[in-house]
């Protein structure tokens, strides 16, 4: 591409300014209307970053390694501060990076809640103080040094499985600032070699020297809202001097438990049935009622996923519970709460050098358990996913951290145009009250006690459970384990069915045209169609054609030859469930003097295609593009299991009916789909102005 481009006969050689140092703290304080919250960044210049020439070294590996645990190390400590129900920040983090080509420096940052921004600055700059004098424990230190371990053998075992994106920043790292540039197994082998080196003593040394008064630049960034007290550079150095005058105490060594659960207390459950089953799976059924369909991926290496749900989700919780299941809610309280008797800060600690996420979830009409984990920590995972059902934990303080956090947030996210979008949005596609946004009201009604009542029903017995497990495992020795454990699960209960609430895209058309206070003006629109017609397989292929389609129909009218948007994003999806239909969203951010014009010329782009059908390059593109999704698709164990749950709960054969279905697009079939979205009569539009 650039052989004919000549060399400069005398090129320009690159000057890299020196950043200038300070002998005293350099405080600079920035507002914005559309800040959510307080922003403080503490950023310590510590000279000259590590000469490029040493960079893809051992000893450039050997700073590496040693700047990772010392940032894990105090992470950890931030995350167990902001879990604290009084909590003096929401969160906080610690880096150590190049500011430039002639400046390292460490960056610590930290969101706190408007009115407690010294409090925040404080509590954040004692931990730096902590560090400096006590250094860190022997168990801190191990906790990271093990997680550090652990994920790199996790990318030693998907070394064969690896993606496009995960060589390229890699390299270009490597181009530009000589990074190192490793295979998964020599950087194993290193940090194995490496680690051992960093006793706490040599690591408290290095720690004791890096932050210091001189070299010291604060930084806030706050909403510019009236009521909101920002401290001014007098209250922050003083907050500073304040701490680094102050006595503290190190931490104290903490005991952490070393299992969840005795295995030897389960009784686990017997097989009542085990026969092959769909997509080469196995199905069997326990004697506590759960069904448990096994398929084995070696695609993903030392990685197994896994569901354990059944039919309701949100569509079972009556209208008066919704608040507490509220997406930010719900969230924040999965993000936040622990398990059994252990809070959420010593399951963290526990599972230091392990790699699994287990987690309950709760969606429009399903609900149950998801987790994922390497071959050895599968057992761990079922342990966890074992007491999601039988030893759920609801814990005050840590609902109420996450209803701090949105409270902390929620008055500045309000006056925002995304907020005023998405309330605008719910209202005109959904005009239920089980679809509302976060709101104070909606606050003020959510609790604890109704988020425990609903859980327990929701969660209650093994009856009607489906446990979908797909990776890298042979079914005979993981079979014991799902016996033990999730055979384990009470069994009771009765099986769920999903309710149509008739809480999906409204029938009808409508427009909606507002106006919201702007610090950049823009409009936004959003265009959505609604055809109610029955599902199949045939239809989700047609609907996901037809968005590709658009895509480039808009990519070519509304940004190249009108100018009008940066890009166009268009989607069709076929919905199943409780209810069936489909529906076409279009979104575009555009200029207030092309808004009208770029809003006709998209529905002109779908009427054409409806009465035309695409050209054929537009086809044959997006044949291709859909070919090639299915054997990239079959090497991810999600896909199976989503095929999986689609035949358990809909009877639909996505594996052979999406390949049928590519195979059978024609233009007429993809001109059909968009007339369909036409006739149907429903279509709804959002616009957001900027209000003048």
């Amino acid at each position: 591409i650039f052989a004919d481009i000549p060399a400069p006969a005398e090129p320009t050689v690159k000057v890299m300014p020196a950043v200038e140092m300070n002998d005293e703290t350099v405080v600079g304080i920035v507002t914005d209307p559309e800040n959510t919250s307080t922003n403080v960044e503490f950023i310590w210049k510590t000279g000259e970053p590590t000469p490029k020439a040493n960079k893809g070294t051992d000893m450039g590996y050997f700073e590496r390694i040693l700047k990772r645990v010392i940032n894990g190390v105090m992470n950890e400590r931030f995350s167990d501060i902001a879990a604290k129900a009084d909590a003096p920040f929401l969160g906080a983090g610690l880096g150590i990076y190049d500011l430039c080509e002639t400046c390292e420096a460490i960056d610590g940052e930290v969101t706190c809640e408007n009115a407690k921004t010294i409090d925040a600055i404080k509590a954040f700059y004692t931990e730096f103080e902590k560090m400096r004098r006590f250094g860190f424990t022997d168990d801190e230190i191990n906790r990271v040094k093990d997680d550090i371990i652990k994920g790199l053998k996790d990318k030693v075992a998907g070394e064969s499985t690896r993606k496009n994106p995960e060589f390229v920043r890699p390299a270009i790292n490597n181009f530009f600032f000589n990074d190192y540039l490793l295979d998964p197994q020599t950087s194993y082998e290193m940090a194995k070699a490496i680690l051992p080196q960093f006793p706490a003593g040599i690591i408290n040394q290095a720690v004791a020297s890096l932050i210091t008064p001189e070299n010291m630049v604060v930084i806030i960034a706050s909403p510019e809202k009236e009521g909101i007290d920002i401290p001014d550079e007098t209250a922050v150095l003083s907050a500073i001097a304040e701490i680094q005058a102050s006595e503290i105490q190190p931490n104290e060594a903490e005991e952490i438990p070393s299992s969840f659960l005795d295995p030897a207390t389960l009784k686990g459950s017997e097989i009542k049935s085990r026969k092959a089953y769909v997509f080469d799976s196995e199905a069997i059924e326990l004697k506590n009622g759960v069904k448990v369909i096994l398929r084995p991926n070696d695609k993903e290496k030392d990685r197994i996923a896994f569901t354990l749900s059944r039919k309701g989700g949100l569509s079972l919780i009556e209208d008066k519970d919704l608040c507490s299941f509220e997406q930010n809610i719900w969230q924040l309280y999965v993000s936040n709460t622990g398990v059994a008797e252990f809070p959420n800060v010593t399951v963290g600690k526990m599972l230091a050098g392990k790699k699994l996420q287990v987690s309950p979830f709760i969606k429009s009409e399903t609900h149950g358990i998801s987790g994922s984990s390497t071959v050895k920590d599968f057992e761990t995972a079922l342990q966890l996913a074992y007491l999601f059902y039988e030893s759920p934990r609801f814990d005050q303080e840590e609902y109420n951290l996450g209803i701090n956090q949105i409270k902390a947030v929620l008055p500045n996210l309000v006056s925002t145009p995304d907020y005023k979008f998405q309330e605008q949005f719910n209202k005109t596609l959904f005009p239920s009250p089980r679809k509302a946004v976060i709101s104070e009201e909606i606050l003020e009604k959510a609790s604890l006690q109704t988020l425990e009542k609903v859980y327990r029903q929701l969660f209650k017995g093994a009856n009607g459970l489906t446990m979908i497990v797909s990776g890298d495992f042979d079914n005979e020795e993981i079979i014991p384990l799902i016996r033990k454990y999730v055979g384990s699960i009470t069994k009771g209960g009765k099986a769920t069915d999903w309710i149509d609430r008739k809480d999906g895209i409204a029938d009808g058309s409508e427009l909606n045209d507002f106006t919201a206070v702007m610090q950049q003006p823009k409009v936004s629109v959003l265009q959505v169609y609604k055809a109610n017609v029955p599902y199949s397989a045939q239809l989700a292929v047609n609907c996901e054609a037809l968005g590709y389609i658009l895509h480039m129909v808009y990519t070519s009218t509304l940004r190249e030859e009108e100018g009008g948007t940066y890009g166009a994003s268009a989607s069709a999806q076929a919905v199943n469930g409780a209810s069936e239909y489909a529906f076409l969203q279009v979104y575009f951010d555009t200029n207030e003097e092309q808004a009208d014009r770029l809003r006709e010329l998209a529905v002109d782009g779908l009427r054409k295609l409806a009465a035309e059908g695409p050209t054929e390059e537009q086809f044959s593109k997006t044949v291709l593009n859909l070919q090639k999704k299915i054997p990239e698709n079959q090497l991810r164990s999600a896909y199976w299991m989503s095929c999986i749950q689609d035949w358990e709960y809909n009877r639909v054969d996505m594996l052979n009916g999406y390949q049928a279905g590519v195979n059978a697009l024609t233009p007429e079939s993809i001109r059909e789909t968009a007339k369909a979205f036409l006739l149907g009569g429903n279509f709804r539009e959002v616009v957001m102005r900027p209000l003048k």
